[in-house]
């Protein structure tokens, strides 16, 4: 297990998602703003639809929106622990809902648990955390906010959704679902998390490069022991380029 940062806002927003309507209007009071770090730029007493606030609190990732979410409702951060739990991410563990605790740990293996969740059971979230940028007036009309998606570079198209963080104990901690070429004609969705890095951008492109560059994804011939040819499909075995030219 590692410190996750604000890759714990994945967390905060399945657990937003499934327990708080979408329509639903919250206000983001001062409390909430004294978060520190980073912050979404709204002011205390605007309010807004969850489904607004999910993109204020990704996109920049806002450690305010998190609060909010959390003071919402006194047990989120026990829903966001039980929902780990049932998900049998054994490794993890939430102290509060913005990642700025260094508690607030996670394993590669159980942040892949958590994006296949997502990927499966919630895919409009998916969709939202690889938006590139969003804006909204809120509900007074008083206020307008524009925020940029900051966890993966917006001209990247293989970045299918996911969550970044940032802290001096996490360094820079990334996990996504990238579109990567493992197949002559197409792609597959792949998890890629890194956690320690000093420089994720870097990291991720290195593994997609590796993965594209010795891997398939498909179909492979086998010998029987009958000595008859058989095809096992929908493998992922490695390339050795060399001996197929």
């Amino acid at each position: 297990s590692f410190p996750i940062a604000s890759v714990s806002k994945l967390m905060t927003a399945t657990v937003a998602t499934e327990t708080l309507k979408p329509e639903e209007v919250l206000t983001v009071d001062r409390e909430a703003i004294s978060a520190g770090g980073t912050l979404s730029g709204i002011t205390p007493g605007e309010s807004f639809k969850v489904l607004d606030l999910l993109y204020a609190m990704i996109l920049p990732s806002a450690n305010d929106v998190a609060m909010a979410f959390s003071l919402h409702d006194p047990k989120f951060l026990d829903n966001m622990n039980a929902k780990a739990k049932e998900l049998g991410m054994e490794q993890t563990h939430y102290k509060d809902s913005s990642g700025l605790s260094q508690e607030n740990i996670s394993s590669a293996g159980d942040l892949f648990k958590l994006l296949r969740y997502v990927h499966t059971k919630h895919p409009d979230l998916l969709k939202l955390t690889a938006t590139k940028d969003y804006s909204l007036v809120s509900m007074d009309k008083k206020h307008k906010h524009y925020w940029l998606n900051v966890n993966w570079p917006r001209d990247d198209k293989r970045f299918m959704g996911g969550k970044a963080g940032w802290t001096s104990d996490a360094l820079q901690p990334i996990t996504g679902i990238y579109g990567v070429r493992l197949y002559e004609y197409g792609w597959r969705p792949i998890v890629i998390t890194v956690l320690g890095s000093r420089n994720r951008i870097q990291d991720v492109r290195a593994i997609i490069k590796y993965l594209e560059g010795s891997f398939v994804y498909g179909n492979i011939n086998k010998k029987t022991e009958k000595n008859t040819i058989m095809q096992e499909g929908a493998s992922i075995y490695q390339a050795l380029l060399k001996q197929i030219k």
